[in-house]
């Protein structure tokens, strides 16, 4: 069996891109049959026009658009008799029933399933401050995240661990396990494992009211929070006098003996002029201030962040 023109790829985000230059690297690209992905307003994220230019580039039937009529359309063009498989990769939208169907339907999602089924598991894995990451590859099935398991990769965490450096590291994950697919694909069957249902939990989509920093909980946990939300996505967030700030990048400092605590003050400026916060427990130094998408200089003592 030869893999040409029979791997399609449905892909976006980092972890795309990363996806996208192994299979090119391992297989060439005449094993690729089609590409899809699109923009994402959500996030800060620039990944799907590096996917288009590295799909032209190898001059790759490119889609850019997640209609899921349009994606099925696209795929029958390339590959009419249904013989290849499609390659799922931070693709955040349901998928056309009849694309799973027709095609061998690989997902890879960012955790060890079956935990953290659903949106955003690095995020929330962060925030809760897992001592592991991962990475599955499962069959897609009806419901979400619940296909039979073909591969997984552990990733241990150590913190503070920004959501960047998760990316990448599985990102990497990920290009391993495409190669696992594709090399069982290609041999003419894939296996799978049943998933424990019981043991599964689910993660929450997450939408703007999600970055708003609590400044009523733990400093550790917070700056967990503020380093699950940094780069791609737009940051957590806090109001000053009623105007929007972002905050990319703190470290908890030592203690002091506050009388009468009111988390999201500034108690006092550090060595090198960033503010300190009060949490709830313990003290955050702010490092990187942003408001407008500018660097903020933050001075004033007579400031309590909301």
């Amino acid at each position: 069996m030869t893999l040409r023109e029979r791997v399609h790829l449905l892909i976006n985000t980092s972890k795309g891109v990363s996806v996208l230059s192994t299979v090119l690297a391992q297989y060439g690209a005449t094993s690729i049959g089609g590409v899809c992905t699109y923009n994402d307003e959500t996030t800060e994220d620039s990944s799907a026009n590096e996917i288009e230019k590295t799909a032209v580039k190898n001059k790759l039937s490119l889609l850019k658009s997640r209609n899921s009529t349009k994606i099925k359309e696209h795929f029958l063009c390339l590959d009419a008799n249904c013989q290849g498989i499609v390659l799922v990769i931070g693709w955040q939208y349901l998928l056309p029933n009849e694309l799973i169907q027709m095609f061998v339907t690989v997902i890879f999602h960012d955790s060890l399933l079956p935990k953290y089924r659903g949106f955003c598991p690095t995020v929330s894995a962060l925030i809760k401050g897992e001592p592991y990451i991962g990475a599955t590859a499962l069959f897609a099935s009806e419901d979400m995240d619940a296909g039979d398991v073909i591969a997984q990769k552990k990733l241990p965490v150590t913190y503070p661990f920004k959501i960047s450096e998760a990316f990448e590291a599985i990102g990497g994950a990920y290009s391993e396990l495409v190669v696992e697919v594709l090399s069982q694909f290609d041999k003419g069957r894939i296996e799978g494992k049943e998933q424990n249902h019981n043991d599964a939990t689910f993660c929450l989509w997450r939408g703007e009211d999600d970055y708003r920093i609590q400044w009523n909980q733990k400093a550790n946990d917070i700056v967990r929070f503020i380093d699950a939300l940094g780069p791609p996505y737009k940051g957590a967030k806090a109001y000053m006098d009623e105007k929007e700030i972002r905050i990319f990048d703190a470290v908890e400092v030592s203690e002091k003996l506050i009388e009468i605590r009111q988390p999201g003050k500034v108690l006092h400026f550090g060595m090198s002029g960033e503010p300190v916060i009060v949490c709830g427990q313990g003290l955050l130094q702010l490092n990187d201030i942003r408001m407008d998408g500018k660097h903020l200089n933050l001075k004033k003592l007579r400031v309590w962040l909301k």
